[in-house]
């Protein structure tokens, strides 16, 4: 029994020297001593990482286990169904706002501003042949603007004055018509015929009150719809005057060429043809309505030559010279009826070669001394631009005559362009 005893002594004597007194006794697995000689990171059961190193391993908190095929409960199906629809009426709303509120509103907007008396989509939908019988019936009006025009009384001659182009003017007018002051406007483009006024490059002091009133000078739609209304109401409120209707007739002009655009023929698409178009065939139903109140005012020519210079083409080319005809013969001192002559005439129009140096020729000759020279230089000056190098060109213009017509203009105007 002492033995047993003693025995038993010895063995927890051994086995307290034996039990490791640190961490640093304890003995160190190789795959946990690699993985700790690699960092100084703070890894959990290194004993060099700085937040284990001389102490004691924490108490492990044991987790749990799962156990096997254990599932999230299932979502019920009223919440599936709200979520998806929360989802889709997202993605719509987004659809919308991005894709198709814009193209809708492309939409609208060329529906309410491709045609200012339109019906809408049926103007779209008209078939090929609408464009040949409306060209049909522009010419047709024209022919029977021309015969009326030939029969009206011939108009007293009047002078010139110098003027040397306020631009204050076109904006007094353009105010007067945003005021709705309808009789001070009429007022003003009266006294502007009264009191003719030229520009050093030949057109009048009432060139620039149409100009400012006719061009928004804008690409966007509403623009030109707020000026139209504005015009209709101008001639609404003047029935007995014909100076609207002119006003409105430039105005259609200058319509048409903003949806045509300024890009060569194969450029303009149908959709841009047809707004062309018709835009022009209103510009004549307006010259048709100022015929009505007797003798035609000179811009009433000049705005019908650019009428036909844009809706006919070549086969149209005896109106061009008909309305020419006529103006020239109505108002010989109005310019701008030989600068549209001009510019029509070139091959880029319907001219052929350099006929158009002929012409300038034959009317400042029909004129003839100082003022023929003048008037010379003025046409040769409308399309200078149009050419490279004019003078080797158009080697039949006469450079001299130019230069000579253009001196008596600097000193008729004090040099102002």
């Amino acid at each position: 029994m002492d033995n047993e005893k003693l025995a038993e002594a010895e063995l927890k004597q051994k086995l307290v020297v034996n039990e490791p007194t640190s961490l640093a006794d304890k003995p160190i697995d190789v795959a946990e001593s690699d993985t700790c000689a690699e960092t100084d990171a703070p890894t959990e059961g290194c004993p060099n990482s700085f937040q284990t190193r001389g102490k004691k391993e924490p108490a492990l908190i044991p987790v749990k286990p799962k156990p096997r095929g254990e599932q999230k409960p299932p979502v019920p199906a009223a919440v599936r169904k709200a979520r998806n629809l929360y989802i889709a009426i997202a993605l719509t709303t987004t659809l919308i706002g991005v894709v198709i509120a814009p193209l809708a509103w492309s939409a609208w907007t060329m529906l309410k501003f491709a045609h200012p008396e339109s019906k809408g989509v049926e103007f779209f939908l008209q078939p090929k042949e609408r464009s040949k019988e409306r060209a049909d019936d522009w010419r047709d009006k024209m022919r029977h603007l021309i015969v009326q025009a030939s029969k009206m009384p011939k108009p007293p001659s009047s002078k010139l004055a110098t003027g040397y182009g306020d631009p204050r003017v076109g904006h007094k007018a353009l105010t007067l018509l945003l005021e709705k002051k309808f009789d001070e406007l009429n007022k003003l483009f009266a006294d502007a015929s009264t009191n003719r006024v030229e520009h050093r490059t030949g057109s009048e002091l009432r060139d620039d009150l149409l100009k400012a009133l006719s061009d928004p000078g804008d690409i966007q739609g509403p623009y030109w719809q707020e000026r139209l209304a504005l015009l209709q109401q101008w001639a609404d409120f003047k029935p007995e005057s014909a100076t609207p209707h002119i006003v409105l007739a430039d105005f259609y002009i200058h319509y048409a060429w903003n949806a045509r655009g300024s890009g060569w023929a194969a450029q303009v698409k149908e959709w841009q043809w047809k707004l062309f178009k018709d835009r022009l065939y209103l510009s004549t139903e307006q010259l048709e309505k100022a015929l009505k109140f007797g003798t035609p005012s000179p811009e009433w020519f000049a705005v019908a030559q650019v009428n036909i210079l844009g809706a006919g083409n070549r086969e149209d080319r005896h109106l061009f010279e008909s309305i020419t005809k006529l103006g020239n013969k109505f108002y010989p001192n109005y310019v701008p009826i030989y600068l549209n002559k001009v510019y029509y005439l070139q091959p880029r129009w319907y001219g052929d070669g350099l006929e158009w140096v002929d012409y300038v020729a034959r009317q400042a000759d029909a004129v003839g001394g100082t003022e023929g020279d003048k008037l010379y230089a003025r046409m040769v000056n409308k399309v200078a631009h149009l050419y490279n190098n004019l003078y080797e060109e158009a080697p039949k213009l006469n450079k001299k005559r130019v230069e000579r017509g253009n001196e008596l203009l600097d000193k008729q105007f004090g040099g102002v362009k």
